[in-house]
């Protein structure tokens, strides 16, 4: 699954043999489309290429990844043992008691660290309802800074439930959706197919890479995709199939 994800857009050249650094990747899914398959997708993708990994489950169990991973061909328990990968337990410890302490957290996980970095969120909407939208949006610019060349130069991919927003409160103040768009570097949008169900594909990815700063989108396609058991097949829209990743 990890092999290919330049299948997802002419701008994303990303293998484990050519990985990213310092970019900021957001997912976002839908209720009738979810975006978790990235999640397992990244993670496999950071691991082969040798990144070292903080991984941040709020949404399954270390276990439910650890198996996905085995059929996506990365071993967490190995991974773990080599300190590739840590994982801060978001589902199973204690509550987390402040986001400047979960972000001081990630910090220590990978400051020193000579090899690429990459963190990965798989769930923002916990964070939200526990903190509120304020605060989160200060963690997420706080974790854009570790996007930097001059800092640690790691990736962030987070997973955003873009339908899980509050439509009685206005969006300006409430959805995180706007600001998610503006500080991305990478914008995955997980939808379902316009013209609906299709057994055969399960929806839609379009691929936004954005111009920071200038408030445009330099690089955009959509690919519609079916998930199997250990890749994801993508499809060039009303076309045959293009690869598998």
């Amino acid at each position: 699954m990890a092999d290919a994800l330049f299948a997802l857009g002419s701008g994303l050249h990303w293998s484990p043999q050519s990985a990213p650094r310092g970019e900021f990747v957001v997912v976002q899914d839908r209720v009738e489309t979810p975006g978790a398959f990235l999640v397992h997708h990244f993670l496999a993708l950071f691991l082969k290429a040798g990144h070292r990994v903080c991984f941040l489950n709020f949404t399954q169990s270390k276990e439910h990844y650890a198996a996905v991973g085995r059929k996506l061909g990365v071993n967490f328990t190995s991974s773990i043992e080599k300190k590739t990968l840590r994982v801060i337990d978001c589902f199973n410890d204690a509550p987390i008691e402040s986001l400047a302490s979960l972000f001081q957290q990630i910090r220590e996980e990978i400051d020193g660290v000579t090899e690429p970095v990459s963190i990965i969120l798989d769930d923002l909407s916990t964070l939200k309802w526990q903190f509120g939208r304020q605060q989160l949006v200060h963690f997420l610019r706080c974790c854009r800074t570790l996007t930097n060349p001059t800092q640690t130069n790691a990736n962030v991919v987070i997973l955003s439930h873009a339908d899980s927003e509050s439509s009685s409160q206005p969006q300006s103040t409430e959805s995180l959706s706007p600001f998610l768009g503006e500080i991305s570097s990478v914008l995955l949008q997980v939808a379902p197919l316009p013209s609906g169900y299709f057994k055969d594909v399960h929806g839609t990815i379009t691929v936004q890479r954005q111009c920071l700063g200038a408030n445009g989108i330099y690089d955009a396609s959509t690919m519609s995709f079916k998930v199997l058991e250990n890749t994801i097949k993508c499809f060039a829209t009303g076309g045959d199939a293009l690869r598998s990743l």
